[in-house]
């Protein structure tokens, strides 16, 4: 059976014929079978290494990906693992992910402050990151290392840093090897370090401690890389529309917190 279509004109009728019934259901029929028999081909058995065929199968597109950096509230921005090291680690079952990050509620959320002292004190800090100035000072007398804070920078970051609190660090450092008589407290902002060593090995151990004090740990969390204060969103936080919406803070932790 075939399909006509007719069109009438004022003087003449026209036929075009179509494509007829017989072959529409041919091509119907090929495509089925294709369908079925490529879906045939698709089906897998029980136990089939499903994980290898997948890495397989994204491992080409997937040398096209990079590290992207994600961004939060608009207030800062953090690099987290995406793209080609993200997928390593899922495959590998790493145990430990490369950027772990803590999503930390304050109890004081409405004061900005607040939460920049929270951050002081979790995020890591070290001595390099405080100090105005770290020089090598030798005399007739003896040979020290003077340290001097920067108390603006200490205060502008809400770090409760003096030089007390410095030597205790350094102190605590098992690196260093030195005792309380090795350190002196000069004032609040400035302390002196005499290493206890030989007059012929001064000068290799006090340019070894100029490289390796700017790394001591004078506050934070040693595994805390670094501590984000994001805003809050507004929308979630209203309650009449004429009422004025309080800013609310939380903290974004970058590493393990033990």
């Amino acid at each position: 059976m075939c399909l006509h279509h007719h069109f009438h004109t004022p003087n003449t009728t026209t036929t075009y014929t179509s494509l007829s019934f017989c072959h529409y259901s041919y091509y119907l029929k090929v495509f089925m079978e294709t369908c079925i028999s490529r879906y045939r081909l698709k089906k897998i058995e029980a136990g089939t290494a499903v994980g290898a065929i997948g890495a397989q199968s994204i491992g080409e597109p997937g040398t096209q990906m990079t590290l992207k950096t994600f961004h939060f509230a608009g207030v800062a921005s953090m690099n987290i693992t995406q793209g080609v090291p993200r997928i390593n680690e899922i495959i590998n079952g790493s145990k430990r992910t490369s950027t772990p990050i803590i999503s930390a509620e304050l109890d004081c959320d409405d004061n900005e402050n607040s939460a920049r002292v929270v951050k002081g004190r979790i995020e890591k800090t070290v001595l390099g990151q405080v100090a105005k100035s770290l020089k090598i000072v030798m005399t007739s007398r003896k040979a020290a290392i003077v340290i001097a804070l920067d108390m603006r920078t200490i205060q502008d970051a809400n770090l409760c840093i003096n030089a007390d609190t410095v030597k205790e660090s350094i102190l605590q450092t098992p690196r260093l090897k030195l005792k309380q008589q090795n350190i002196t407290v000069l004032d609040v902002r400035k302390l002196e370090i005499v290493p206890p060593v030989d007059k012929s090995k001064i000068h290799f151990v006090l340019h070894n401690l100029k490289k390796v004090l700017p790394m001591v740990i004078v506050k934070g969390i040693k595994t805390v890389e670094r501590a984000v204060i994001a805003e809050k969103d507004r929308e979630k936080n209203k309650v009449n529309v004429n009422e004025e919406v309080k800013k609310k803070f939380w903290l974004l932790v970058e590493g393990l917190v033990v």
